[in-house]
């Protein structure tokens, strides 16, 4: 069966959904004493806001889930673990998960797509494998303040804008199979020390403006570097660049 649009009338603290297939938009926005909906053995779709500020919700098994829709766990900063996640849920939407600050466990090995803002400010997560991951949106992971550790796949070419911006305890990232990275995409990434940008075509605005860098590799597809790319940087120790690059038209170059 389905839970309907609009069902936040059936609030309790515990829930039994063993025989609820699809949760619809909403069901359970604003159910404060929410702490435990049990198993979703056989749930396949959640809807947009269907848990929208469940502030007791601390656990989420997603067994059998292959769809989840824009801002589906959005504000629920007690949510701490969400396990299980199924091999056929290759897309985590807009918002999905975005506010959940308690957020300490998620395992991403399988997602191939995540979308803007999904884990903006889910700032108790401390590592995540992206290995899978072929698109990711700007902003996901922004103010991710205990991150530290990120595991990117071959399939990822592309960084959008702000994507782990102000990620302050951010360390370590492999970016030798990225080729472009948008405006500002880690900004303020404070911990930040080095990178291998070996195929890296083109670094966008402020990209890496507030780090902490002292050694940078650039590989000879580089072809632009944007204002502030490297801004307030203090001093790089090493530099490696292509010899052939042109600074001509990269003079708003600024460090």
């Amino acid at each position: 069966r389905s839970l309907c649009d609009w069902s936040s009338d059936v609030c309790s603290s515990d829930l039994n959904l063993n025989d609820v297939q699809v949760i619809g938009t909403r069901s359970f926005q604003y159910c404060d004493d929410l702490n435990n909906i049990g198993s979703l053995s056989n749930v396949t779709t959640i809807g947009s806001l269907a848990f929208y500020n469940c502030y007791s919700l601390t656990s989420v098994d997603l067994t059998s889930v292959t769809e989840i829709q824009v801002s589906a766990f959005y504000n629920c900063n007690n949510l701490q673990s969400v396990s299980n996640l199924n091999s056929s849920l290759s897309k985590i939407s807009n918002y999905t998960f975005s506010g959940c600050n308690s957020l300490t466990t998620i395992n991403l090995s399988s997602v191939e797509e995540i979308f803007e803002q999904a884990f903006l400010g889910c700032n108790s997560l401390t590592s995540i494998n992206l290995s899978a991951v072929n698109y990711l949106g700007s902003i996901v992971f922004s103010s991710c303040s205990s991150l530290s550790n990120v595991v990117l796949g071959s399939n990822l070419t592309t960084i959008f804008g702000q994507t782990f911006e102000h990620c302050t305890s951010l360390t370590t990232i492999n970016l030798e199979y990225i080729e472009r990275m948008l405006y500002y995409a880690f900004y303020g990434c404070n911990s930040l020390t080095s990178i291998d940008l070996s195929n890296i075509q083109e670094i966008g605005e402020g990209v890496f403006s507030d780090c902490s860098l002292s050694l940078v590799i650039l590989g000879t597809s580089l072809t632009t570097i944007d204002s502030y790319a490297f801004g307030n940087n203090g001093i790089i120790d090493t530099f490696i660049f292509p010899i052939q690059f042109d600074w001509s038209n990269n003079s708003n170059v600024n460090n």
